[in-house]
């Protein structure tokens, strides 16, 4: 990490829903749910990442990769701004 993006503020987060996610959870094998996290800084630049989480009680979240069953684009659905 350079000393720019050390002295990066959070400006604003966009969490928006993968409908048709069809991963599973890397700790127990339960089907999970995923989301597109979008984080934008006091710079102007974004950050993009896909995080998954466990549908069970299991408490797993972690990176995902965008699993669709058809093969097509992720759907993205509900958007959240967080920040």
């Amino acid at each position: 990490m350079s000393i720019e993006e050390a002295r990066r503020i959070t400006t604003g987060t966009q969490v928006n829903e993968i409908i048709n996610y069809f991963g599973k959870c890397l700790r127990c094998g339960y089907p999970a749910t995923a989301s597109i996290h979008v984080t934008t800084y006091s710079d102007g630049t974004e950050s993009t990442r896909a995080l998954a989480t466990c549908a069970s009680p299991c408490g797993w979240t972690g990176p995902a990769s965008p699993t669709t069953m058809s093969g097509q684009p992720p759907v993205i659905g509900r958007r959240r701004d967080t920040a």
